[in-house]
């Protein structure tokens, strides 16, 4: 363990932490790792339903670079075409003509201020939101050296213990919103996270599930995710979004 990566975090919170790290295949592991390759066999619920103005515009096939906070969708919205989203900015690209972009938008979430936050979707939102989403959902519990820690919490859910930690994302990274809580079992393994997702409305507190855990490179990856919309700190029956992945590859 490295004694300084959660130097100021109260000794519950580090081993919470540290234990979540080894489950999730080491440090050492997730260190090395340059990209997840991540192909989507299912997105469907509410929210995609709602909020895509083109279904057929979902991402299919996604690369995560966790070290470089970068996300790209392949073949995206069509076939020769690529999403890039990366700090603040999004961008599609002809994969024959990488230099220059199809249209891009380089803060984009300012784009959803006031009453345009509720419009429908295109290709470079879709990518802002999936992009964003994933490049957390990927690097937790690693992304929690980068936070600051507000809490430490129980709760019971899925018939077990959840060991909680809610942290305070930097105003650089871009995410769901500043405050979320990772859940973790006893083993250590991530199995809720929750959040706000603000670009869908300061209303959207939703309770993010994991399962169906498959190793790729020593690290253990969720096949199947489904969110619930919550009420305060309590989840309701309320379906959101549910997605199941295919093939996830680590290089």
């Amino acid at each position: 363990m490295n004694p300084t990566r959660y130097a100021d975090w109260p000794i519950e919170a580090r081993n919470i932490a540290e234990r979540a790290e080894q489950r999730h295949g080491g440090w050492s592991r997730f260190s090395a790792l340059r990209s997840i390759r991540v192909e989507v066999e299912q997105l469907g619920g509410p929210l995609p339903w709602i909020k895509l103005r083109h279904r057929s515009a979902a991402p299919r096939s996604i690369a995560v670079f966790p070290h470089q906070d970068r996300t790209e969708f392949l073949d995206y919205p069509r076939t020769g075409q690529r999403g890039v989203c990366e700090g603040t900015g999004v961008r599609l690209f002809a994969e024959s003509a990488p230099q220059k972009p199809l249209s891009h938008s380089e803060q984009h979430r300012q784009t959803f201020s006031g009453l345009r936050k509720y419009r429908r979707w295109d290709a470079l939102d879709t990518l802002y939101f999936f992009g964003c989403a994933l490049r957390t959902y990927l690097s937790v519990p690693f992304l929690c050296s980068r936070l600051k820690l507000l809490q430490v919490s129980r709760v019971h859910d899925l018939g077990q213990t959840l060991h909680g930690l809610s942290v305070e994302f930097p105003t650089h990274y871009e995410s769901h919103g500043p405050r979320q809580t990772f859940y973790f079992d006893d083993s250590g393994l991530l199995r809720r996270h929750d959040y706000c997702a603000e670009i869908v409305g300061s209303w959207a507190h939703g309770s993010h599930y994991s399962d169906d855990y498959q190793e790729s490179g020593g690290i253990p990856l969720a096949h199947k995710r489904w969110v619930v919309a919550r009420i305060g700190s309590h989840p309701t029956p309320i379906p959101v979004l549910h997605a199941r992945f295919g093939t996830i590859t680590t290089t």
